[in-house]
């Protein structure tokens, strides 16, 4: 995503207008926003050329009981948060879905973790619930009134169509979801994600631990990419705490995150080759995949959680025989994705389940979509450009696709895998002396300070912010993860496709919806949602033994 104009001076006079700027550091701006003026801000704001979007919907309480509300938004060259402070809780707020389309899954999550209704501006309703079960969801309502689930629905068009429910439990799921789809003769008319069935509480988690112990919590957020979660998490407290880390430690920070890269982009190419009945191409890339893991393993002791990154640097350093491996790894997997690329671009076979299945347009990717799916519609935009960790010191270029569809997602991925070799090799060659971190931090405390962040993970932006209040535990600490904004792309990607394309469609976006979940306690016969504090849990254990 290449503006056409950003002129960053012009938007904090614009701010500054409206507001009062409480942080500048270059790449992150906090501006405090009156209530009474931040629905007219937020729409301001989408007319102008600066061409942010909605990140994520946040907030929390101060110990005063006054209720903070934040909007995060981005561009490609930095993250804007609009920061709103309230007497107490509101009861009901205005979606901000009419100026930002892609910040509805982040207003639901916002709706059921805090209890406010958000009501839809368009329609005067109040918004569905992201999480399982949703009072409000069709088969909820169609149990209710004593309907069969997959009943036929005849359509004010004379149409008729019927529900198809996909999972929870299914051969073409690895994860545990739900996809409810509205089809007639195969063809697919709409589709409804539900998201829930794997319940976790790691935001409310790292409030009750301390920053360091955090780190290995933050890390088991994803298996698959525990290394961009950590190093986006410590560079956000490096960045807030005026640490800077080794130029050392910055290098093999990268060699991870890219050894990390290509490992995530192999298991998701073998996934979606067993998804198209390729057995064999799926076991041909494990077995490639293994060279990676065994590399990783080798630098830091583990497959996956590598326990690397810490506050200040990295925890372990590399020695020339690991470098001169990782080298020559790079190049047999290079090799490898090369041939791979060549498969996947000709074979008549593949082609056929991929070219235009599951296309969309530019429009959409730009506002729905992040990293290889937005990068798979022509659009240039990869957080590492940012150049946190050692990407600014090492040449290396975006790749882009413009087929819009499955096809191109998947050779932007092969490609990647091919352009992550070769930072490898670059990084391991041109590897700086020094230090691995900066002195042991025995209790590190954070300031009454707010910081946000972002890295590139394998599925795309990946964003945190971490509020301090002087102790060494966090306030608040907010994660969103690429698969929350891909999932959207899925009811523009399914409408309109053969119901045989679905799986392979869903595959497409690498989805990893464990990185999206909460907790959320549901009586259905009450009709009735809440969320559990780390203090409920504590005593409903108790209770339980």
């Amino acid at each position: 995503m290449k503006l056409r104009t950003f002129n960053k001076q012009a938007l904090l006079r614009w701010l500054k207008r409206n507001g009062s700027v409480l942080k500048d550091d270059g790449r992150d701006m906090i501006v405090e926003v009156k209530p009474e003026k931040m629905e007219r801000m937020i729409k301001t704001l989408a007319g102008r050329e600066d061409e942010f979007r909605a990140v994520a919907v946040n907030g929390y309480f101060e110990n005063d009981g006054s209720f903070i509300l934040l909007y995060h938004f981005s561009n490609p060259y930095c993250i804007l948060t609009l920061k709103c402070r309230m007497e107490e809780k509101p009861e009901s707020m205005n979606s901000i879905t009419n100026y930002f389309p892609e910040a509805d899954a982040f207003e639901r999550e916002f709706a059921e973790m805090f209890g406010i209704r958000m009501v839809d501006t368009r329609t005067s309703k109040e918004k569905e619930g992201l999480l399982l079960h949703d009072v409000k969801s069709p088969f909820h309502e169609k149990k209710v009134e004593k309907k069969d689930e997959h009943e036929i629905i005849t359509s004010k068009s004379s149409r008729t169509s019927c529900l198809i429910p996909i999972g929870p439990q299914h051969p073409a799921l690895l994860e545990p979801e739900n996809f409810v789809l509205e089809v007639e003769d195969e063809v697919v008319l709409n589709a409804k994600i539900n998201l829930g069935y794997v319940h976790r509480g790691i935001e409310k988690l790292a409030e009750q631990k301390n920053y360091l112990q955090d780190i290995f919590l933050i890390e088991r957020i994803c298996g698959i990419c525990s290394g961009v979660h950590t190093v986006c998490y410590t560079a956000c407290l490096e960045r807030a705490a005026g640490i800077q880390a080794p130029e050392r430690a910055e290098y093999i920070r990268t060699l991870v995150l890219e050894l990390e890269r290509i490992h995530s982009h192999m298991l998701w190419l073998g996934i979606f080759a067993y998804e198209m009945g390729q057995d064999t191409l799926f076991n041909y890339i494990f077995r490639d995949r293994e060279m990676v893991l065994d590399r990783l393993e080798e630098i830091s002791g583990n497959r996956i959680n590598y326990g690397m990154s810490t506050i200040g640097g990295v925890r372990r350093d590399v020695n020339k025989e690991q470098l001169k491996r990782l080298r020559e790894t790079a190049r047999k997997i290079r090799n490898r994705a090369e041939h791979y690329l060549n498969i996947f671009s000709s074979d008549k076979s593949l082609l056929s389940r991929m070219e235009n299945v599951g296309k969309i347009s530019k429009l959409v990717a730009e506002r729905f979509a992040t990293g290889p799916n937005m990068r798979a519609c022509g659009i240039k935009f990869d957080v590492r450009s940012d150049g946190y960790a050692a990407y600014d010191s090492i040449s290396w270029s975006v790749v882009v696709e413009k087929g819009c569809d499955v096809l191109s997602s998947t050779l932007v991925r092969i490609k990647e895998i091919v352009e992550s070799t070769r930072i490898i090799e670059e990084a391991a060659s041109s590897m700086p002396e020094g230090k691995i971190k900066e002195k042991p931090l025995p209790a590190f405390r954070l300031e009454d300070v707010e910081q946000t962040n972002r890295t590139e993970a394998p599925r795309g932006e990946l964003f945190y912010y971490i509020k301090g209040n002087g102790t060494d535990k966090p306030h608040r600490i907010k994660v969103r993860t690429p698969t929350l904004t891909n999932f959207q792309l899925l009811s523009f990607m399914l409408k309109n496709q053969h119901l045989a394309d679905v799986p392979v469609i869903i595959a497409s976006i690498d989805p990893c919806f464990s990185c999206c979940e909460r907790v959320m306690v549901v009586d259905v016969r009450r009709d009735s949602k809440d969320v559990l504090t780390m203090d409920d849990l504590r005593r409903l254990s108790k209770d339980a033994r």
